[in-house]
């Protein structure tokens, strides 16, 4: 009997990014088709921030917002964001509120550390529905008290205290840091694995070739034969992104 070999998989990722939300049920659905294989994932979210000068506690109208930012861009983007919503059959709102998402990425790293990704994952889908079918501000501290509360984390009230504190401000921009020092600049960026790294928006397909790769590859190891698990530049090319990120 084949062992089950754990795959690694760490998403950098901004949650006001909806190409995030799009890959993140791309990438589940890709987990769930790949069920049979020999493989069990751990996924892990870790923060990146797209707008590092938007206020923390004052929100701005999120429309309007991006509209200055992008300028004749935002139309078009809007436009594509639109028609992938709707193939994956989910409701984007371009309006709403919008503010830092520190204090979002600070709880869900949180949720990580106390209930893995199981935790985090119930979390981000709260953060996904509030944020882009309901239009509000995830960055608001009695929303997410709500959030972390609805996903058993802990007490809307333990929760706005902990937002309140230093805890986890400094491990959250330091990842955001290095992240940018590393020369990332978009959001969402997979790594799988320490092999594959893929930069914005990804199709359920692309996971699912990785999967079943790496799903072969196991097989061949409990062999005790050598498998290479990468193409010749140690990636996979990922489907073409929008010139816009927001």
């Amino acid at each position: 009997m084949t062992s089950s070999r754990l795959i690694k998989i760490v998403v950098l990722a901004d949650f006001m990014c909806p190409y995030s939300y799009f890959s993140n049920k791309a990438l589940l659905d890709a987990i769930a088709e790949c069920s049979h294989f020999p493989l069990t994932f751990n996924v892990e979210y870790q923060p990146y921030r797209l707008c590092s000068t938007l206020p923390e506690d004052f929100p701005v109208d999120r429309e309007l917002y991006f509209k200055q930012k992008y300028g004749d861009k935002y139309e078009p983007a809007q436009e594509v964001i639109q028609r992938m919503a709707q193939a994956l059959g989910v409701t984007i709102v371009a309006n709403g509120q919008l503010s830092q998402s520190t204090r979002a990425h600070r709880l869900s790293v949180k949720a990580y550390r106390v209930g893995g990704q199981d935790m985090q994952q119930a979390v981000l889908q709260a953060y996904f529905k509030v944020y882009f079918h309901e239009g509000k501000d995830i960055g608001n501290m009695d929303i997410l008290g709500d959030i972390a509360q609805g996903a058993g984390l802990m007490s809307k009230a333990e929760t706005i205290d902990f937002l309140r504190s230093d805890e986890l401000k400094d491990e959250v921009e330091a990842t955001v840091t290095k992240a940018r020092r590393a020369g990332i600049k978009g959001s969402p960026v997979f790594i799988i694995d320490d092999r594959f790294k893929l930069d914005g928006v990804q199709t359920k397909d692309t996971f699912v070739q990785i999967f079943k790769r790496l799903g072969k590859c196991s097989g061949i190891m409990a062999a005790g034969s050598p498998c290479s698990e990468t193409s010749s530049d140690g990636t996979i090319s990922p489907p073409g992104r929008t010139a816009i990120v927001v």
